[in-house]
This record gives structure tokens, sequence and C-alpha cells, in this order.
């Protein structure tokens, strides 16, 4: 574990100019979506307290897609054809249900999408949700072994102009490692693990103590980088 030494005043006045900074940045962001519906594609608590972080009011349709029906050889592309497959669809559920339906009757005329994808890679194989426990084991016992990387794409799609924009994040998780294998056992056996690409869960409270840095962001590795959603929401308003 690292340990990190006390703020000095300095670093104190500057965190807090930091703060209000970044306070200011997202009640611009929160105003200027004042006339938009931001729909998140994702049924992800996380990337819904992302959301919710930068003051962006949202609502969620959760696609339905056989992630597994769409395959690429190269990681970036495979997040980004899903993220695609998952606009789609959240725009055919749109358009099935209807408008009011779908969104609720507060719905904005204006619509933007936010879909996302995620996968592990580790050793150079690509890593999505664990199939089984036996499966999401033998990925955790290497992560505290070799460092994985997690690359995920997020994709802004306008409902009426189905022009889309998108960016792919990668970061790199270090751990001290080796995992004991009491640790293994019990992160198989909790049932976010199963649902989590990779089995990969960063921010639980066993595996905190084993992490050494990530070269990234954490937001980032839990699935939704907040710089990155600002930036793509910031090209449609």
């Amino acid at each position: 574990m690292r340990a990190f030494a006390n703020a000095t005043p300095t670093a104190n006045a500057s965190n807090a100019r930091s703060v209000r900074a970044s306070t200011a940045r997202e009640i611009s962001l929160a105003e200027k979506l004042s006339s938009t519906t931001v729909v998140l594609g994702s049924a992800s608590a996380t990337r819904r307290g992302v959301l919710e972080s930068l003051g962006v009011r949202h609502v969620v349709v959760r696609p339905e897609v056989d992630e597994k029906a769409t395959r690429r050889d190269d990681p970036r592309e495979l997040v980004v054809a899903l993220a695609r497959v998952k606009a789609d669809k959240v725009m055919e559920i749109i358009e099935t249900r209807g408008f009011a339906s779908a969104l609720g009757e507060g719905a904005k005329s204006r619509v933007l999408i936010i879909t996302c994808d995620q996968v592990v890679v580790h050793g150079g194989v690509v890593r999505e949700k664990p199939t089984s426990v036996d499966e999401a084991r033998g990925f955790i016992r290497g992560y505290g072994l070799e460092p994985p990387m997690t690359i995920g794409s997020v994709m802004v799609t306008d409902l009426a102009t189905r022009r889309s924009a998108c960016a792919v994040d990668e970061n790199k998780v270090v751990f001290d490692g080796p995992f004991p294998e009491a640790l293994v056992e019990a992160l198989a056996a909790d049932r976010g693990c199963m649902n989590c690409a990779g089995g990969l869960m960063v921010e639980h409270e066993l595996v905190t103590p084993y992490l050494n840095r990530i070269e990234g962001s954490m937001d980032g590795v839990m699935g939704l980088s907040a710089a990155t959603v600002e930036r793509l929401l910031r090209e449609f308003i």
C-alpha cells in the first residue's frame, strides 16, 4: 500500500480552487443540458453515479443485447462496436415503445443517448464477464501476478440525427500481489464479480488494500470516465 503525506497549506488552497473550478464546470454542463433528455443505456449503478457527479440528470433505458454476437479481434474495435449495438437497441426501444412511454412524460424533445462497453485485457487476452466461478477465480489470481488493463468505450448519440461521437479509454491497474487464496475465493463468491468485465472489482473493500496504483482513472476502470463523457456531451451542446 502507498503512504500519503499530509497536505501542505499551499496544496490545500490549490485543491480548494480545483474543487470550485470543478463545481462551476458541472453546473455549466447541467445548464447546457437543461433542454435535453440524457438517456443512459446501461443499468450500471457506477455509471449512473458518474453522471450524477457531473450534475447530469438522466433516465435509464437498458438495452438487452447478445454481446457475444458481436466479435472483433481488436479489443478497442470490439468495445466501440458493442457501444454502437447498444445505441441502436436503445433507439429501437424508444421508437417501439413511443417517446413518452420509454422516457417519461417530462422528456425533452432533444435526446442524447450514452452507451458504453468495457473489456479487460490480461496477458494479451480479452476478458469479458466471467461465465463461471472457476473462470472468475482464474481471472482474479492472474491480476495479482500481472497488471490487467481495462479498455472501455463511451458513445454519445443524438436520437434525431443519429450522429454519434465515441472515445476509448485505457487504464492499467497495478496490484501488490500475489493475492492470497482466501481473497480469490471471497471475490469469486461475490455475485458482483460475475457482472464485471473480467471479474475485476477494483473498488471492492477486500481489493483496495492490494491496489498499488492506477495508470488512468478510477472511474474509467469502473466503466465510465467522467472526463470523457463530459467532453463527448459537450460536442452536442
